[in-house]
């Protein structure tokens, strides 16, 4: 891409940093539930913060992101 313009040329697309990234969305997913799993198990773990863990890694797992 040319630092001239601040768009890209006609037909360059943007590659993926990684190129598995079914494989960066389970290892955010498996991130997420430990975190569920890690305030389970823990002294801090309140109903309100194991309710928000397990929303985000529901949304991210259904959106996909």
């Amino acid at each position: 891409m040319s630092r001239c313009f601040p768009f890209p040329p006609p037909g360059y697309e943007k590659k993926a940093r990684i190129d598995n990234v079914d494989l960066l969305k389970k290892v955010y997913i498996l991130f997420l539930y430990s975190l569920y799993i890690l305030f389970d198990l823990s002294f801090f773990g309140d109903a309100i913060m194991k309710f928000i863990l397990s929303w985000i890694a529901l949304n991210v797992h259904l959106n996909g992101c």
